[in-house]
């Protein structure tokens, strides 16, 4: 079984997903746990923390608090991919948060919702879009393996001249 998988499970058997996603968080570190996360917003409405509350100075950079409004943000994806205008309007505010990973779940649900269909994507975000929440859009993990807004042959990196080691010319 994957961690992924064990994470969907140990979710699926809990009332409360709080103190466990709390405790599984990662924080303070570079990296949070990206893989609770996804599996918190794939199962669904259940898995979105209230957002009211989820300013900075409630929940700080590098804190288990960040963590849940990072699942709260991610999981709004699958929302506005099913057509809840309120999880856009979610997305949009949180895509000019101040704290990085918070901006970065708002790319990833984004990025869920255009793998699905891009077009919905381009025209509902374009509707009251500021230039901070198109800049959000623009920057959607283009780099990543999932690369859905430019089609066709990732870019290669450009190649070093190769140097002549032949004594013919060292002249």
């Amino acid at each position: 079984m994957s961690r992924s998988d064990e994470y969907h499970h140990t979710l699926a058997s809990l009332d409360d997903w709080e103190p466990f996603r709390c405790a599984q968080s990662l924080p303070p570190g570079p990296r949070g746990n990206l893989e609770l996360a996804a599996a918190a917003a794939e199962l669904g409405r259940r898995a979105v923390r209230r957002l009211d509350g989820a300013d900075p100075e409630q929940a700080p950079v590098n804190s288990p608090q960040e963590f849940l409004v990072f699942c709260g943000v991610l999981g709004q994806g699958p929302l506005v991919g099913r057509g809840q205008r309120d999880a856009l309007a979610t997305l949009r505010r949180f895509a000019g948060d101040p704290r990085w990973r918070t901006r970065e779940a708002a790319a990833m649900a984004l990025q869920r919702w255009g793998d699905a269909d891009m077009d919905a994507l381009l025209l509902r975000w374009s509707i009251g879009a500021t230039a901070c929440s198109w800049r959000e859009l623009l920057r959607l993990r283009c780099a990543s393996r999932a690369c859905w807004l430019i089609r066709g042959t990732p870019r290669q990196p450009p190649r070093k001249p190769r140097r002549d080691h032949s004594l013919a010319s060292r002249g």
